[in-house]
């Protein structure tokens, strides 16, 4: 799937513009669409997140910051945030 960050192409916007409310907004996302696709066996869905630009950013940070949210991440064209 692509989505794209809150408020940026066809997507809704948040009301507030920061870094934790991008970062909540990008997990709530993920886990949503993992347990919509959670199989039959109970096994969760695995996640490759690919991220674009500021994307990659938020996708560093997330998989920093979490446990079994991002399975595997890929970052094309953005900064690498040690």
């Amino acid at each position: 799937m692509a989505l794209d960050l809150p408020g940026c192409g066809g997507s809704d916007s948040v009301h507030d513009y920061g870094p934790s409310v991008m970062l909540n907004a990008i997990a709530e996302a993920i886990m949503l669409l993992k347990s919509r696709h959670t199989r039959a066996d109970g096994t969760a869905a695995r996640c490759v997140l690919v991220a674009h630009d500021w994307g990659g950013v938020i996708g560093s940070r997330l998989a920093a910051e979490t446990t079994g949210v991002i399975d595997e991440l890929i970052m094309v064209n953005t900064a690498y945030v040690c």
